[in-house]
C-alpha cells in the first residue's frame, strides 16, 4: 500500500515498484478451469473461487478481476499524481551538484561517481574552477569537462585587471558586469550587461542614450545555447530550442519547446498511458482501449453526430452496461484541435474506474502538440 497515496490501497508507488500483471490468451485446457471458475463467482462462493485461483496459478495470466483492475487503477492513478504533483520539485532538481569532476566519473559508475543527464561538475579552467552541466546521454570514463559533446560550460570568466597601489584601486577586470534591466539616460561601460526586450546585452564601448538592438552596434546580444521562460502566456521572445514552462491554471506546469515554425510541442509530461510501451513497443493506452473494445464478451458501437465520433463497448449479456466509452470531438476545420476522452468503467456499468482526456493542438507543419487536460 502506498504511504504517500493512502487512499490507493492497490499501489506501492512512489516507495516501491508496482508488479504489473500480464494478460494472455487462455489455452483449450485452461477454459474449463475459467468456467468453473466463474461459476463459483456466479453462486455466491467467493471464498472457494478465491481458493480454487490459487490452487490453478496460471489462471491469474488470463482472467480480468477486480483486484487486478484495481491495481492498474491505482498504479496508473499513483504515477500520474507523483509526476503532476512533483513536477516544479522534478524540474528544479534537474541540475544535481556532483562537486569536483575526478577521472573515475562516468554514466557506469556508481554512487557518487555516477554521472546522469543534466548532473553538475565543477573542473578548474585557468587556474578557476567553472561549472559544466552534461549533456549527453552517456558519458564515458575519462571524459573531460571541456568535451563540448558531452558537457555544456555553465559559468564563464573574464581577465583580471591591474592590481594597482595595494591590491584595490587598479582597473576594472575585462569579465561582463551584470548592470540589471537596461535604463534610459544611465551611463553604461564596456562590457556591461543588461537584459532589455527579453533577451541579454553586453556593451562594446562606453555609451549612454543607446538602446540595445540587433541593429546597434554598440550593444551585442549574448548568444544563450538554452532560454528558458516561466509564464502562463505565450512568450514573445523565446529563441528557437527555448524552453517554456507554460503555467496551467490548476498550478500544473506543461514543459513546451519552441521549433523553427514558432510553434510550441509540449515535452513534459510524457508520462501519460500512450507514452509508456510494453517489450513490443505497443502503448499502454491502446491496450487498454483494445482490451475493452475487443473483448469476447463485449459488442462495440460506434456513431458520428457533428464532427462528435463517439464509440461505446457494451456487455453482450446485458447491453444496458457500457464497460468504456470513447469519445472524439474534432474540431480541427475551426481551432485546429480534436479532444479525445477516454472512460472504463467498472463491470456495472456506474463507476469510473480510469480516464483519461487529451487536447490535441494541429501545428502548421502539420504534426500534433499533446495537452492532458483532465486525467482520473
Amino acid at each position: 500500500m502506498s504511504e504517500t497515496y493512502l487512499d490507493l490501497t492497490h499501489s506501492n508507488f512512489p516507495e516501491q515498484m508496482d508488479k504489473m500483471y500480464g494478460w494472455r490468451d487462455p489455452s483449450a485446457s485452461e477454459v474449463p478451469l475459467i468456467a468453473q471458475y466463474q461459476s463459483l463467482i456466479a453462486s455466491g462462493q467467493v471464498v472457494t473461487a478465491v481458493e480454487y485461483l490459487n490452487s490453478h496459478p496460471s489462471l491469474m495470466d488470463v482472467i480480468i478481476n477486480a483486484d487486478k483492475l484495481l491495481r492498474l487503477q491505482h498504479g496508473l492513478t499513483a504515477v500520474q499524481r507523483y509526476f503532476y504533483d512533483n513536477v516544479l520539485d522534478k524540474i528544479y532538481r534537474l541540475g544535481n551538484m556532483k562537486g569536483d569532476w575526478n577521472s573515475q566519473m562516468s554514466s557506469e559508475a556508481g554512487g557518487q561517481n555516477r554521472l546522469n543527464k543534466f548532473d553538475v561538475v565543477r573542473y578548474p579552467v585557468d587556474g578557476v574552477k567553472q561549472y559544466f552541466l552534461v549533456i549527453g546521454e552517456e558519458v564515458p570514463a575519462g571524459t573531460l569537462p571541456t568535451d563540448e559533446t558531452v558537457y555544456l560550460q555553465l559559468s564563464m570568466k573574464g581577465d583580471k585587471g591591474d592590481a594597482g597601489i595595494d591590491g584595490v584601486d587598479g582597473a576594472p577586470g575585462l569579465g561582463m558586469s551584470p548592470q540589471g534591466a537596461w535604463v534610459n539616460n544611465k551611463q553604461y561601460h564596456q562590457y556591461d550587461i543588461v537584459s532589455h526586450d527579453g533577451y541579454l546585452w553586453y556593451a562594446t564601448e562606453d555609451n549612454a542614450l543607446t538602446e540595445p538592438s540587433d541593429d546597434n552596434a554598440v550593444w551585442q546580444r549574448v548568444q544563450i545555447s538554452m532560454q528558458v521562460t516561466t509564464s502562463t502566456e505565450r512568450p514573445v521572445n523565446l529563441d528557437d530550442g527555448g524552453l517554456w514552462l507554460h503555467m496551467q491554471e490548476d498550478g500544473h506546469v506543461i514543459l513546451k519547446t519552441k521549433n523553427e515554425n514558432g510553434e510550441y510541442r509540449t515535452v513534459y509530461p510524457e508520462i501519460q498511458a500512450a507514452y509508456v510501451l510494453d517489450a513490443a513497443g505497443e502503448n499502454l493506452q491502446r491496450k487498454i482501449y483494445r482490451h475493452y473494445f475487443e473483448r469476447d464478451d463485449v459488442t462495440s458501437h460506434y456513431k458520428e453526430n457533428d464532427n462528435i465520433y463517439t464509440g461505446e463497448a457494451k456487455l453482450i449479456s446485458n447491453p444496458a452496461v457500457t464497460v468504456a466509452k470513447s469519445v472524439m470531438t474534432d474540431t480541427s476545420d475551426t481551432d485546429g484541435r480534436y479532444t479525445e476522452e477516454f472512460t472504463v468503467y467498472d463491470e456495472t456499468g456506474v463507476y469510473i474506474v480510469y480516464k483519461t482526456k487529451r487536447v490535441f493542438t494541429e501545428n502548421e507543419d502539420g504534426s500534433y502538440d499533446c495537452t492532458p487536460e483532465v486525467i482520473v
